[in-house]
């Protein structure tokens, strides 16, 4: 739950959204009281800073958005990815990688300015790349996809398959979730 919007707001609110115990000793250095407002190191914060601020980021509609190229066999989803591309979600904004609606390198697959990929186009890397995928934000926290691929485990490939197309907005990746590591 975030912390109010105006108001009084004490060094004890802050704690508690941050995870705190009430009453417990606390301070605006706190890593994690500087956390759910992005402020690491020494840089210096305020109060006014916190209001509206939450220690939980992850938001309706976010996630791990994958794009991919497969191919298929005896008209079977054969998960020999020639193609992954990535974009992140968090706290309702693009945090890694890019939704395009066209490959700036005139090409099907979306350029590395554009997207998350892991640069190859070989079913091994791909693979590896989508098992092993994972965001350290400026919070500090991990997050990783909720619904994860297991190379071998067919039922966690990616169910949307747009051949060598060009992705287009949101709605033609797969949103696979997001929660912290």
């Amino acid at each position: 739950m975030a912390l109010q919007s105006s108001g009084a707001i004490s060094l004890n609110d802050i704690h508690i959204e941050a995870g705190g115990t009430t009453g417990t000793e606390a301070s605006l250095n706190d890593s994690a009281i500087r956390g759910i407002i992005g402020k690491l190191g020494q840089n210096p914060n305020a109060f006014n800073e916190y209001y509206g601020a939450s220690s939980n980021i992850i938001q309706l509609g976010d996630g791990f958005f994958w794009w991919y190229s497969m191919s298929t066999a005896n008209g079977q989803p054969n998960p020999q990815f020639t193609f992954a591309a990535v974009v992140l979600k968090l706290g309702g904004s693009v945090v890694k990688g890019s939704f395009t609606e066209g490959a700036s390198n005139g090409g099907t697959n979306p350029s590395s300015g554009q997207s998350w990929h892991n640069g190859t186009n070989t079913s091994n890397n791909n693979f590896t790349f989508l098992e092993n995928i994972s965001y350290t934000h400026t919070d500090g926290n991990t997050y990783v996809p909720s619904s994860p691929l297991v190379s071998g485990n067919s039922s966690t490939y990616p169910t949307v398959n747009l051949g060598g197309s060009i992705p287009q907005p949101e709605s033609a990746y797969e949103n696979r979730g997001v929660e912290l590591q």
